[in-house]
C-alpha cells in the first residue's frame, strides 16, 4: 500500500476511535444529567413522551407478597437495572428462583392521562407484574399451582386499568422467576400512552421483520450462487451467517416466543447461533482471502465449539443451562470483540497487501465492531439504551452482500469479455495479427512522440522549479549557508528556501518534502513556494508561519500531505526558533559535542484531512555549531538488493562531515549516499538538505 492508502486507512481507524470515544462521553453525560433524580423514582410529565424504566430500580431476592404493596419500605433493597442478571450477583446466589423489583413513577397532573400502559420486553422465564398493590399482569404463571412454567415471558404491552393509577407517586412491582442465570429482561421497560407504545412496538417489529427478511434473501442468495460455484467457499459461510443473523435476531429481541413457546428455540436461538456467528464470520473472511488454517484459526474453533458442545450437552441432559451461564458466559462476552479485533487485524494486512475488496471488508468489520463498543457499554449498565449490534451485524452483512456482488460481477465480465475475445481471435486471427502489429507500430510511434513531448515538457517543467529555488543564497558575515536539492526524476517534490528579514537581523530557512515523485509533487511545491511569499513577515513565530501555510493550501493538495520545518536564526544572538510539521528531526551540530542534538517540535504533517498546532521550540547556537535540515530521501536511500542507508548511520556521516564548510559538508554527504546507492544518476526518492553554520558573532569575527 503507498503511503496516501496508509494514511487513508489511518485516518479513517483515528476518526472512528474518536467517533466512538465522543459518543460515548455524550452518551454518559446525557445520562447522568437526566438521572439526578432520586434511585429508584421516574418522572412522567408528558403524557405525549414515554419514558423508559430501566435503571432507577431497587431489588431483592426474598419472595414477599407484601413486596407489591405502595407502603413497604424499600430503602434497603438493592440498587439494579431490570436488564441486569441478578442471579448473578454474589449478594443474590440464594435467590430461590424469585425475585422482586421495585420502583416509583411519579406522575404529574397534567401528564395522568386515561388509557396508559407498559410495555414490557422479553425475558427468558415468567413474572408476575403489579401497580400500586394491585396485580396487572401475569405471564406464564398458573394461579392454581402458583407457579412460574419454564417457557420465555413474550414482548407485550399491558394496557394500565384507569383507576388504579394517580397523580403523584405510584409504585411499580416485578416479581419474576428465574433459572439457568437468566433472571434480566432483555431491553428497556416503555411507560406511556398505548396508542404511542403500539406504534413503537409496531415500529420495531416491522424493523425486526426487515432485517430478517433481507438477512434471509441473502441467504437464499449466496446459496445458489454457492450451488454454481462449489470452489468458492466464502459464499456458502457468507449464506450461514445471514441465517444465524436472522435466527439470533429472532431470539435476542424475543420475537421466537411469538412463534413457539418451547425454551429450546430460544435457547438455540439466542445462544447457539450466537456462538456459530463467529466461526461463520471467521471462516467467511479465510475462504474469502484465500488463506490457509492457521494457529490463531484453530484456537478460536475450539473455543467456540467447546461452548456450544458444552450448551447441547447441558440441555439436553438438564433442561437448563446453568453452568454455562455461571462459568463460559462471561468468556464468551469477552470472546466476541477478541474475535472482531484479530479478525480486523488480518483484514487490515490483506488491505495493505492490496488484496481485492480487503479495504470494504475492513469497513464492514470497524462498523460492526463500532456497534459491538456500543452494546457493551449498555450491557455494563454504562449507557441506557437499546443494544444495536443486531443492527451493527447488518450493516456488516450488507457491505459484505455489495462486495460478494462486485466480486461476482467482476468475475462473470471477465469470463464474458474472454469468451468474447477467444471468440474473435478463432474467427480471423491472422487479420487479427495483421491489424495488431499495425497498430502496434502505430501506437510506437505515438507513444515516441508522446515520449519526446513529454522530455521536452519535463525538461522546461526542471528549468522552472529550477528557478524557484534560492539561486542567491543570503550573504551574511557570520554566517554560512549551502543547500542541495537532486530530485528522484526531472522535477520532484522537495523543496527548499531561504530568507533575510529587512533589517538583515534574522535569517529564516525552510525545506519540506511533498508525497509522491514528478510533476504532480512539483506542482505542490511550487504552491508552497507561493504560500511562503509573506514570510519574512512572520519569522518570529514559524510555528504560527506553518499554520498560515496550511490554511493557504487546503483545497489544493489533491489528496496529497507533505511535511516541512521551518527555523529563524538570529546572528546576533544565536538564538535558534524551529517548527515541524511531521517532518524529520533538526539537526544540530555542536563543535565541541560529538554527538549530533536532535530537535523536532510536535506538529503532523500539512494534509487537507486534519488541523493541529504547530509548536515552535527554541534553542541557542555557539560559534561552529551547525544546523542540518534534509529530507528522508536521505536516511532512506537503498542499496538494489533493498538495504536501506538507515538514521543511525546517516546520522554518522553528518558528524564526521561536522569539521567541514556548509558547501563541502553537503557534497559530501550527496556523494557518500550516491556511493552506498552504486547508483549515480538518480534514486528511489528526492534528496534535499541545507546547512547553516554560526560562526559566531559579527564583532568578534571582524575582530
Amino acid at each position: 500500500m503507498d503511503k496516501r492508502s496508509l494514511q487513508k486507512t489511518y485516518v479513517l481507524i483515528k476518526y472512528l476511535v474518536c467517533l466512538i470515544l465522543f459518543f460515548s462521553f455524550f452518551s454518559i453525560s446525557s445520562e447522568e444529567a437526566k438521572e439526578r433524580t432520586s434511585f429508584g423514582r421516574y418522572e412522567f410529565t408528558d403524557p405525549l413522551i414515554p419514558i423508559k424504566l430501566h435503571k432507577e430500580w431497587r431489588f431483592s431476592s426474598q419472595d414477599n407478597p407484601s413486596n407489591s404493596q405502595s407502603e413497604l419500605d424499600d430503602s434497603t433493597w438493592f440498587p439494579l437495572a431490570t436488564n441486569d442478571e441478578w442471579n448473578r450477583h454474589p449478594e443474590f446466589e440464594e435467590h430461590h428462583g424469585i425475585g422482586w423489583y421495585r420502583s416509583r413513577i411519579h406522575i404529574s397532573e397534567n401528564a395522568l392521562h386515561p388509557g396508559l400502559g407498559l410495555l414490557m420486553p422479553v425475558r427468558a422465564f415468567g413474572y408476575e407484574l403489579f401497580l400500586n398493590g394491585k396485580e396487572i399482569y401475569s405471564s406464564e404463571f398458573d394461579p392454581n399451582t402458583k407457579s412460574f412454567s419454564k417457557n420465555n415471558a413474550k414482548p407485550v404491552l399491558i394496557p394500565i386499568p384507569d383507576e388504579i393509577l394517580k397523580s403523584g407517586e405510584n409504585f411499580i412491582a416485578i416479581r419474576g422467576y428465574s433459572e439457568d442465570n437468566l433472571s434480566s429482561f432483555e431491553g428497556d421497560i416503555l411507560f406511556g400512552r398505548t396508542l404511542d407504545l403500539s406504534q413503537e412496538q409496531n415500529s420495531r417489529t416491522i424493523r425486526i421483520i426487515s432485517i430478517i427478511a433481507v438477512q434471509l434473501f441473502l441467504f437464499v442468495y449466496s446459496l445458489v450462487l454457492f450451488a454454481n460455484r462449489r470452489n468458492e467457499a466464502y459464499y456458502l459461510h457468507y449464506s450461514l451467517l445471514n441465517i444465524l443473523l436472522a435466527l439470533w435476531l429472532l431470539g435476542f429481541k424475543g420475537y421466537i416466543s411469538l412463534i413457539t413457546e418451547s425454551k429450546t428455540y430460544y435457547i438455540y436461538c439466542t445462544f447457539i447461533s450466537a456462538m456459530l456467528i463467529n466461526l461463520s464470520l471467521l471462516r467467511f473472511v479465510y475462504t474469502f482471502f484465500s488463506q490457509k488454517r492457521d494457529k490463531a484459526h484453530d484456537g478460536i474453533v475450539f473455543f467456540y465449539t467447546l461452548i456450544v458442545s458444552e450448551i447441547l450437552i447441558e440441555y439436553w441432559f438438564t433442561g437448563s443451562i446453568l453452568y454455562f451461564m455461571k462459568y463460559l458466559y462471561d468468556p464468551f462476552i469477552a470472546s466476541v470483540p477478541l474475535t472482531l479485533l484479530f479478525l480486523i487485524y488480518k483484514v487490515t494486512y490483506f488491505s495493505i497487501k492490496k488484496y481485492a475488496f480487503a479495504f470494504s471488508l475492513l469497513i464492514a468489520l470497524l462498523a460492526v465492531f463500532a456497534f459491538f463498543v456500543h452494546g457493551i457499554f449498555i450491557f455494563t449498565d454504562v449507557l441506557a439504551d437499546d443494544p444495536m449490534v443486531n443492527e451493527g451485524f447488518f450493516v456488516m452483512s450488507l457491505i459484505f452482500s455489495f462486495v460478494l456482488a462486485k466480486r461476482y460481477s467482476n468475475t462473470f465480465h471477465t469470463l464474458e469479455s474472454t469468451q468474447a475475445s477467444l471468440k474473435s481471435l478463432n474467427e480471423s486471427l491472422e487479420t487479427k495479427v495483421i491489424e495488431r502489429t499495425q497498430t502496434i507500430a502505430a501506437q510506437k510511434e505515438e507513444i515516441e512522440q508522446k515520449t519526446r513531448i513529454l522530455e521536452r515538457d519535463l525538461a522546461i517543467a526542471a528549468k522552472i522549479q529550477s528557478s524557484l529555488l534560492p539561486s542567491d543564497l543570503p550573504k551574511i558575515p557570520n554566517i554560512r549557508l549551502a543547500y542541495r536539492y537532486e530530485p528522484m526524476l526531472d522535477v520532484g517534490g522537495d523543496f527548499v528556501d531561504s530568507v533575510v528579514d529587512r533589517t538583515g537581523r534574522a535569517i529564516g530557512i525552510f525545506i519540506c518534502d511533498v508525497t509522491g515523485h514528478g510533476t504532480g509533487a512539483a506542482m505542490v511545491a511550487s504552491m508552497v513556494k507561493m504560500a511562503l511569499a509573506d514570510w519574512t513577515d512572520y519569522l518570529s513565530d514559524p510555528g504560527h508561519m506553518l499554520t498560515k501555510m496550511r490554511a493557504q493550501l487546503i483545497g489544493k493538495l489533491n489528496g496529497n500531505f507533505l511535511t516541512a520545518t521551518i527555523a529563524t536564526f538570529f546572528p546576533e544572538t544565536g538564538r535558534l526558533l524551529i517548527a515541524n510539521a511531521g517532518h524529520p528531526e533538526t539537526v544540530i551540530l555542536r563543535r565541541n559535542f560529538p554527538k549530533p542534538e536532535l530537535f523536532r517540535p510536535s506538529g503532523m504533517a500539512i494534509t487537507e484531512l486534519m488541523k493541529t498546532p504547530y509548536h515552535t521550540e527554541i534553542t541557542v547556537m555557539g560559534p561552529g555549531d551547525k544546523l542540518v535540515l534534509y529530507t528522508d530521501g536521505l536516511p532512506e536511500a537503498r542499496k538494489p538488493n533493498g538495504d536501506f542507508y538507515g538514521d543511525e548511520k546517516f546520522l554518522e556521516l553528518l558528524s564526521e562531515c561536522a569539521g567541514l564548510d556548509p558547501d563541502p559538508f553537503c557534497s559530501t554527504v550527496i556523494q557518500q549516499i550516491r556511493s552506498f546507492t552504486q547508483d549515480k544518476n538518480n534514486s528511489h526518492d528526492d534528496m534535499a538538505m541545507i546547512v547553516l553554520e554560526y560562526l559566531g558573532k559579527a564583532e568578534n569575527i571582524t575582530a
